[in-house]
């Protein structure tokens, strides 16, 4: 049963409003990660955040200088794994462990000892894997935008030398340097799964949330794990304002644990944030990739 109480929406898996799609409702609200001491507009700031925003600033920087020593940047993400300055030589010893983990499940090593840490440490943890999230995700849409820079530049310079761009047939060594070399966009190539986003959120997220994502890769591996979404009822309208009857023939819902959501095969005992049940709501055209 939906929580008559419901009446915020959070966006789930991006944490700036501007990697999401332009149609997105203004009702739905991100998550602030906790930088700044008041959320800008269109932010979320929860409750129980373990870091000052002084202390998050500070943790992203340390976190991000130990990433650049280490290699690849997918790798910061294992620094979540890292307990507090007075367990340092613990941690050391975790992380070459932790970085392994990371890169082979996307999971990191605080995620799956949740059970063993104390409730600070594990928000802490939290906290840490969600400002590096934004962190990526920021760096994302740079890279984004550089593409397109690219893209438009290899355009120009193909109609300057009065050429086809998109003939196979041509080959033009001058237009390579106009051309990036990467297997996707941005966000396929630095975004952490969603899985780790949500799975983190989850333990800032206020009793009233409901959560919106328009996010098709999620909306798919969430029926892959059992979710039936159901037309959006006339009832979920009414309790969010901003999503008015014209939206309706776009949006689905459904209302499942946390745990079902994140495809694990029952509750957490260790993790108990995951038994709320959530309402989800999706765009039915991002459902499809349209």
């Amino acid at each position: 049963m939906l929580k008559t109480h419901t009446r915020r929406l959070v966006y789930v898996p991006h944490l700036h409003r501007e990697s999401a799609p332009a149609c997105l409702p203004q009702v739905v609200q991100f998550l602030s990660v906790g930088l700044t001491d008041r959320p800008v507009a269109g932010e979320l700031l929860p409750d129980g955040l373990p870091y000052t925003p002084a202390e998050a600033r500070a943790c992203l920087r340390d976190l991000l200088e130990y990433g650049l020593s280490v290699g690849r940047e997918g790798d910061l993400y294992a620094l979540t794994a890292a307990a507090d300055d007075s367990q340092a030589v613990a941690a050391r010893r975790a992380e070459s462990r932790a970085l392994a983990r990371f890169a082979d499940t996307g999971e990191s090593e605080a995620a799956s000892s949740a059970g063993e840490a104390l409730p600070g440490e594990r928000l802490r943890n939290a906290q840490k894997t969600l400002l590096l999230a934004s962190y990526l995700e920021e760096r994302a849409r740079e890279l984004d935008a550089l593409q397109a820079r690219f893209a438009d530049g290899r355009k120009g310079l193909a109609q300057v030398i009065g050429v086809d761009d998109g003939d196979d047939d041509i080959d033009l060594p001058a237009l390579d340097a106009f051309t990036p070399d990467l297997p996707g966009s941005g966000m396929d190539v630095l975004r952490p799964s969603w899985r780790v986003v949500l799975d983190n959120m989850a333990c800032f997220l206020p009793e009233d949330a409901a959560l919106f994502t328009c996010d098709h890769v999620m909306l798919a591996a969430l029926g892959d794990a059992g979710v039936v979404f159901e037309p959006v009822s006339v009832e979920t309208l009414r309790r969010f304002e901003g999503l008015d009857a014209a939206l309706a023939p776009k949006l689905l819902q459904a209302c499942v644990p946390l745990w079902q959501a994140l495809g694990l095969s029952g509750p957490q005992a260790e993790r108990p944030w995951l038994d709320r049940e959530a309402l989800f709501i999706g765009c039915a055209a991002c459902q499809t990739g349209a």
